[in-house]
């Protein structure tokens, strides 16, 4: 409580050593993980805690390592080992409501930008306590706004942006919202067929097309495959800051359903 983490974290590695109740050998691993998370070791909390899978004498308190393991391998993103605990803590815990759970499994949907598999998790979040049941409405219409609007909103087809380049040059790239990558690119093939038509002018019959004709080639088609790639990222930008937006809403939902 004065904040000594580090040596809390002995003084619990200490009893976990000397006790001989496999109770109290729990209960010290669980304080010394506590210790070891507000120093920020969640690798070494991950560890520490295993030694204490074995205990099943006290289902909630297996429950509660079961959580500690599934939130420690969260903070190191280890999310598919995360998501595992928490299933597994689900079939244990029955009809059991945890909000830490909850929320632990929500914040795993977002990382995994499943976000129709979230709303339904939403749903059952808050339909599981009836204190809060006249909440669903408000929390999925902010939920919808938030993640399924903005998203279709902001969403950029690859294959569109492909087509758009391809049919005239640039505008797949200014359709992603790169406008500097379409000029270029649509600069780039006016100038190497520029260069075809002096070279040809001019008598050069072999240079033009192995010249100018190959450079247009290369930058038509690398055009194309740009402003598909250009769509991907943007996507996965907009992914990403809807992904934080839904990690915010989600824990100011957990102050709410937890009070």
């Amino acid at each position: 409580m004065t904040g000594n983490h580090f040596e809390a974290a002995i003084g619990y590695e200490r009893v976990f050593y000397l006790a001989s109740s496999p109770e109290v050998k729990t209960k010290a691993n669980l304080g010394k993980s506590e210790s070891l998370k507000q120093m920020g070791a969640y690798g070494k909390a991950r560890r520490d805690l295993e030694r204490s899978l074995v205990y099943r004498s006290d289902t909630a308190l297996r429950l509660e390592v079961i959580y500690q393991l599934a939130f420690c391998a969260y903070m190191e993103a280890d999310f598919t080992d995360a998501h595992s605990l928490v299933m597994q803590w689900k079939l244990l815990a029955a009809d059991l409501n945890d909000h830490r759970v909850m929320l632990l499994e929500a914040l795993l949907l977002a990382e995994a930008w499943k976000w129709e598999e979230l709303r339904t998790h939403l749903l059952e979040w808050i339909n599981h306590d009836i204190r809060h049941a006249e909440l669903s409405d408000e929390v999925l219409w902010t939920y919808d706004s938030l993640v399924f609007n903005v998203l279709r909103g902001a969403e950029k087809s690859e294959s569109k942006a492909r087509i758009l380049s391809a049919f005239l040059p640039g505008t797949g790239q200014l359709y992603t919202g790169n406008t500097g990558w379409g000029v270029l690119n649509a600069t780039s093939q006016l100038a190497s067929l520029g260069l075809f038509a002096w070279l040809t002018l001019n008598g050069f019959y072999l240079a033009g097309p192995i010249m100018g004709l190959s450079m247009f080639q290369s930058f038509y088609f690398g055009g194309i495959n740009q402003a598909g790639i250009l769509a991907e990222r943007h996507n996965e930008t907009m992914g990403q800051q809807i992904r934080f937006a839904a990690v915010e809403f989600l824990t100011d939902l957990y102050a709410r359903l937890a009070d």
